[in-house]
């Protein structure tokens, strides 16, 4: 029920974008995420799984000014191989971003490649209950999280590759110091 919600607030959120921007991408596209907690997330493991979201951006081909909202499910038990496929236990976020993007170079009118810097708020929406069994730490989670994308877009016509890096910023785990939640993402998305 809460995926169905979300995808429709998604849907409802792109075409907003759309309408008050010069641009939007829809993308797709695999995530993970580790924390320094040894309890969450084992050495040389990580939580993997997939996103979808949508980018809007304002402004010109050489610098934009961009909002995007996305939602992230991962695995709960970290593991050091990745996989697509999202067992329970798990996490369920919704991602809001915000920021700017402009040119490194260009190829030529197709191809442009730009560097992306945005700020992120984290709000978790599924996650297992302290009082679960599927929760062995019994961990307390914060609803909410932000921290500090650096990446890199290629748009190749009407396609966007996406590599971005989020640095966590406030401790996932309620007074658990080293809980930060640090992401990487790739995503390829389509231009309208």
């Amino acid at each position: 029920m809460k995926f169905r919600q979300l995808a429709i607030i998604s849907f409802l959120f792109s075409f907003c974008i759309a309408g008050i921007s010069q641009g939007m991408t829809v993308f797709t596209g695999t995530s993970s995420m580790k924390t320094n907690l040894s309890s969450l997330t084992a050495n040389e493991t990580a939580h993997t799984g997939y996103h979808i979201g949508a980018d809007g951006r304002l402004g010109d081909d050489s610098f934009y000014f961009m909002v995007g909202l996305g939602y992230h499910k991962l695995d709960f038990i970290s593991s050091p191989d990745y996989s697509f496929k999202v067992n329970d236990p798990n996490f369920g976020f919704i991602k809001g971003k915000g920021g700017l993007a402009f040119k490194l170079f260009k190829v030529n009118d197709q191809i442009v490649t730009r560097l992306r810097l945005m700020g992120a708020i984290d709000y978790l929406l599924q996650h297992p209950s302290t009082d679960s069994a599927d929760n062995p730490s019994d961990l307390e989670f914060n609803e909410a999280v932000a921290g500090a994308i650096g990446g890199i877009e290629i748009d190749i016509y009407f396609l966007t590759l996406q590599l971005e890096y989020q640095k966590g910023f406030f401790n996932s785990v309620s007074e658990t110091e080293g809980s930060s939640m640090n992401f990487f993402t790739a995503g390829l998305g389509v231009n309208f």
